[in-house]
């Protein structure tokens, strides 16, 4: 891919990476990561998805205190990757919530503040121009990974005067609060349909619990009237499969590597000529839970029609009022951690439908599924309201980048 780098803007110039830095790049610190809280967290490249770090998913790693220092993350570093997903950044927009290193596939590097804005270049990071000089060199060289030197030598374009550098990334930065804003209502909304599930149907404390007679069944003692069963009963398996790889290539691509971590909201897509086999078919509103390695906890509402991988289970209700009881049994800890038990193989286990379809569940009675109904299908429907919101703000906010960063529109 190739991109313009004309200058044609006055007040406007080129420099290279390594030529506004404030003091030489940094490789990352080798260790082995801990799930256990031990030393200071660890941030990886593994961690970053889509320019994002969900901190309390972050490990731990030991390091002596003499060399801690060096490795810190503070506000206003960006990491590099150098391997894996080359090229691509995080800013650290406010220190983080505890003390953090950087692993060895991260190259550290710290803007020099006072004649550049550190937010301009985490922008000017995300920009076509950025890009395509990252696409070129993964083009023109069978290395798997970039260095540091490599790094420094690519190419910027900056507005000389640092308040035009502020205006660009405050304008760009405020699609991004908004999206973090509909971000925090989302996971407000998942966590509150969890305990409303957790409330009703594992500790039954639903509304009228006092007055029901309990009575056996073989999960235990029940509400009488509601019923033990698995959880075929009710759901379905979607195996619509493309007829050609024309039909799908054209089409929103929803892939496990575009899941994010125990979210129902997905964040970015793909295309579907990025898969060449295997291509299956969702609709709006689909559930798609991630088959392989479970325990990341991959399950979603698919916001739009799309296509997938065999890597995914495409759900839906076998009836619309199970839609939103589907949907919170299967985003809920306990299913993730069934899954996880079922799952076969050693690096990258797998989970079988059979197995997820025979998970033990309790169906309530019509009247208190009708009642849990309205109550969190309205959270449901806003979370994907907010992802289309999202995705509207991010395509604004990405066809803004372009153009300010290349001195299209000034401000």
């Amino acid at each position: 891919m190739q991109y313009k780098n004309k200058i044609q803007t006055k007040g406007w110039r080129k420099v290279k990476l390594g030529e506004i830095l404030k003091e030489p790049p940094q490789y990352g610190y080798t260790a082995s990561a801990i799930d256990k809280k031990m030393g200071p967290k660890f941030l990886r490249v593994t961690d970053i998805v889509g320019y994002k770090v969900d901190w309390a998913r972050v490990p731990f790693c030991k390091i002596f205190e003499k060399e801690k220092k060096k490795y810190l993350l503070n506000k206003g570093d960006i990491v590099f990757a150098r391997a894996g997903t080359v090229g691509y950044t995080f800013f650290v927009k406010e220190n983080p919530p505890e003390e953090t290193i950087f692993a060895s596939y991260l190259i550290r590097m710290r803007i020099d503040e006072k004649k550049y804005d550190p937010v301009y270049i985490s922008y000017f990071l995300k920009s076509p121009f950025y890009w395509a000089q990252v696409n070129n060199f993964l083009t023109g060289t069978s290395q798997p990974g970039i260095n540091a030197t490599l790094l420094s030598n690519f190419e910027l374009l900056i507005p000389e005067d640092p308040n035009e550098q502020k205006r660009i990334a405050d304008i760009l930065s405020a699609f991004d609060d908004k999206i973090e804003v509909n971000n925090k209502i989302i996971k407000n909304l998942e966590e509150i349909a969890q305990e409303v599930f957790k409330e009703w149907f594992v500790r039954f404390r639903f509304p009228g619990w006092e007055k029901v007679k309990f009575v056996d069944s073989e999960l235990g003692k029940i509400p009488k009237g509601w019923k033990a069963t698995v959880l075929e009963e009710i759901m379905n398996l979607r195996r619509e499969k493309f007829k050609s790889y024309n039909e799908w290539k054209n089409e929103n691509l929803l892939d496990l590597g575009r899941f994010p971590q125990k979210s129902l909201a997905i964040n970015e897509y793909g295309k579907g000529e990025e898969i060449k086999t295997s291509a299956f078919k969702f609709y709006k509103g689909d559930i798609l839970f991630g088959a392989v390695r479970p325990y990341f906890h991959k399950v979603v509402i698919a916001p739009f029609d799309g296509v997938t991988n065999q890597s995914v289970f495409v759900i839906f209700p076998k009836k619309q009022e199970l839609y939103s009881y589907l949907i919170t049994i299967l985003f809920s800890e306990s299913t993730i951690n069934y899954a996880n038990n079922m799952a076969s193989g050693t690096k990258m286990p797998v989970l079988k439908y059979e197995d997820l379809a025979n998970m033990d569940i309790v169906l309530p009675d019509f009247k208190i599924l009708s009642i849990f109904n309205e109550i969190v299908d309205k959270f449901y429907k806003i979370i994907i309201e907010k992802v289309e919101e999202n995705q509207t703000l991010a395509a604004i906010r990405d066809l803004l980048l372009s153009k300010l960063m290349r001195g299209e529109i000034r401000i």
